[in-house]
């Protein structure tokens, strides 16, 4: 499926582009834009795309999406027949300024700017905390809507939220915090396409193998063979979507020499059948429009 670049108009020097969507679905296909995106559901029920991720969206949705990470909206035949009734917050990515993110008061912002170049998904609890505000900025401007603008970034940066994205699909070795662990993404990030090696991995960061284990787990909350089927399976995804190679030669292309064990592992961590994947995004594309938001 292709992807297309949004053009966000943000006008002269206006840090914020802020519109109300009130339309019988979402219309705009696969894009992407250099701006962070704040999205929020107040109507309409369907699947989300975000980056390799497929999930189900509700009334009350909210996600946080950094720079160019491709997204789109669409809902089934079989959905909700609801208007959908959004509202999208978009945002410079050098907003509010390097220098000002650094400060000690931003960090926790900062902190959840990096992890939002995955995608983030927050629950309805903070929905619910910032819809008020949110809708508010549509009746002011200049100061007073960027501090209540910076009030609803406080307020995400208080609650948990759900990574989207897979780790093969986008990373992003320079925000990792430990030189060790960064070796080793880097080696799995180098090598996925064939054979990685456990006990290589751990001798590169001069570790046994079991100290290796509960490091890696500790550090990413994850197996060590997990990690390296995500990083293969994001990858895959990403090739089923920007490309017409077939199943099995993108199957190889991403270390599985065994299609039976590249559709499992597919499957257990997509929820479909690699072909499914592509089916269901291909089925759902949409022309491109010359103005489209979201």
């Amino acid at each position: 499926m292709q992807t297309y670049f949004e053009k966000i108009p943000l006008t002269g020097n206006s840090a914020l582009y802020i519109k109300e969507l009130k339309k019988k679905n979402f219309d705009a296909p696969r894009h992407f834009h250099p701006e962070y995106e704040i999205m929020l559901v107040m109507a309409s029920a369907g699947k989300r795309f975000v980056g390799d991720n497929l999930s189900d969206y509700q009334p009350r949705d909210l996600v946080l999406l950094g720079p160019d990470l491709p997204h789109y909206w669409f809902r089934e035949e079989n959905q909700s027949k609801e208007q959908v009734h959004a509202l999208v917050i978009q945002f410079a990515p050098d907003f509010p300024g390097t220098e000002f993110l650094s400060k000690l008061e931003m960090r926790e912002i900062s902190k959840m700017l990096v992890k939002a170049r995955k995608g983030l998904h927050f629950d309805v609890d903070a929905y619910e905390k910032i819809i008020g505000n949110a809708l508010k900025l549509l009746d002011y401007q200049g100061f007073e809507r960027i501090i209540r603008f910076f009030s609803i970034l406080d307020t995400l940066s208080r609650f948990e939220a759900t990574t989207l994205v897979s780790e093969g699909y986008q990373t992003d070795l320079d925000n990792k915090d430990s030189e060790k662990i960064n070796k080793v993404y880097k080696y799995i990030l180098e090598n996925y396409t064939g054979e990685i090696n456990f006990s290589e991995a751990a001798q590169m960061v001069h570790m046994n193998k079991t100290s290796f284990c509960h490091y890696f787990k500790k550090r990413t909350r994850k197996k060590f063979s997990d990690f390296v089927n995500e990083v293969r399976i994001g990858r895959a995804a990403r090739l089923l979507l920007e490309t017409s190679k077939n199943v099995t030669e993108i199957g190889y292309e991403c270390g599985y020499k065994n299609m039976a064990n590249f559709n499992r592992r597919f499957k257990e961590i997509k929820g479909m059948t690699p072909s499914g994947y592509r089916r269901l995004f291909n089925q759902e594309h949409i022309a491109p429009n010359a103005s489209f938001l979201a």
